[in-house]
């Protein structure tokens, strides 16, 4: 991971050896409560990586941090891992039920297609050489436009993406959680053939 040292007034986010053990760098969350909950983690298992705030803030070479109580820079970084809202893609949503989210990611309209917009922007400006999502069931049915709209959008940004379903319980956990994995590759920034983004984000779906 690595973040671009600056001679600004801001927290500077030194560069990491590529020999290192990957770092967190930034979270990104909008929720209050789950900003105060990221934060005591961290502090938990000694963590000092930037917390910011709404995932659209993100568009400035710096931001304010939560964490540092400070304006830091927003790092660059080899690998994102993140999720957006499922609010408006849960089963049990009533916009859903009544089909009113059909598209709701490329429409950017929701919690659900705000924060998807969000990370997109993000995705944009400070590209990674892999991206890895997580969301609802819908994002793994065929017939869904927010399915389609995820991997026309990653690829438009550059990255081949393939989906993946993961059941929580096969892993340790003792509800039944199914959940979508996007796995995306950044084909020009790994400096690899369309073919070999392929090959590895099927090796990545048999696993």
């Amino acid at each position: 991971m690595c973040g671009r040292p600056s001679k600004s007034n801001s927290i500077v986010i030194q560069q990491v050896p590529s020999t290192s053990y990957p770092q967190v760098k930034y979270a990104s969350e909008l929720s209050g409560t789950k900003q105060a909950w990221i934060l005591a983690l961290q502090e938990e298992v000694g963590c000092g990586a930037c917390v910011y705030g709404d995932i659209h803030s993100l568009s400035s070479p710096e931001r304010w941090c939560l964490r540092h109580k400070a304006p830091c820079l927003v790092p660059r970084c080899d690998l994102s891992v993140g999720g957006w809202s499922c609010k408006d893609l849960s089963k049990l949503s009533l916009a859903k039920m009544k089909g009113e989210t059909k598209a709701c990611l490329a429409d950017g309209t929701g919690s659900s297609g705000y924060t998807f917009q969000g990370l997109l922007q993000e995705l944009r400006q400070r590209p990674t050489d892999v991206y890895i999502g997580e969301n609802v069931e819908e994002i793994s049915d065929i017939n869904s436009e927010n399915r389609h709209y995820v991997l026309e959008a990653l690829g438009g940004l550059g990255y081949l993406a393939e989906i993946v379903v993961v059941e929580a319980q096969k892993f340790g956990s003792p509800a039944a959680r199914t959940r979508t994995w996007v796995v995306a590759l950044h084909c020009d920034r790994l400096r690899i053939t369309t073919k070999l983004a392929h090959e590895k984000l099927n090796d990545i779906v048999e696993l």
